[in-house]
């Protein structure tokens, strides 16, 4: 099984671990709720054969790209999927997410997208931090204004959020 080397780390209630093939049966089926598919630019439901072949073929070979699968500290449940990926002009990174529908409305979100930020601002010294954004998916639009980010751009279905490090705004 092949692997990328990614960093563990953890919040006060959840351990960020980096991702692997083993856990793309969790991501395939929180990726295939249509509560969440219709929000993608794709909007379907992801296949393991599509996902494995993302994983392997992709991600294992994106040197700038960094997923995290989410356990909880409390009852060592997997409940989502958190990412960085450092734009290539060297100033920014995008973060995205994906819960488990059960874990949605603890702050589970909020607390990883927070910590991820201040990942991204501290090691990686970006000076932006930017999340896409279908223009209806309210409840990630309402997350990322919440953590200070506001609307930059707004392109067909999706709307470009950036949040500015301290030190650069």
């Amino acid at each position: 099984m092949k692997s990328k080397i990614v960093s563990n780390l953890e919040t006060a209630r959840l351990y960020f671990c980096g991702i692997s093939e083993s856990d793309a049966v969790y991501i395939v089926r929180w990726r295939s709720d249509p509560d969440v598919f219709q929000y993608f630019r794709e909007p379907h439901q992801l296949t393991m054969q599509e996902h494995l072949r993302w994983y392997n073929l992709c991600y294992l070979l994106d040197e700038n790209r960094f997923d995290w699968i989410c356990i909880e500290k409390s009852s060592k449940k997997k409940i989502g999927v958190f990412s960085l990926r450092l734009l290539s002009d060297g100033t920014r990174a995008e973060v995205s997410y994906l819960l488990d529908p059960l874990a949605r409305h603890k702050g589970y979100a909020t607390e990883a997208v927070s910590f991820l930020m201040k990942v991204a601002f501290d090691s990686y010294m970006v000076n932006q931090v930017v999340a896409e954004i279908h223009k209806d998916n309210h409840p990630s639009i309402d997350l990322v204004e919440r953590l200070g980010f506001r609307c930059i751009e707004a392109k067909g279905n999706f709307k470009l959020f950036a949040a500015n490090s301290i030190l650069s705004s």
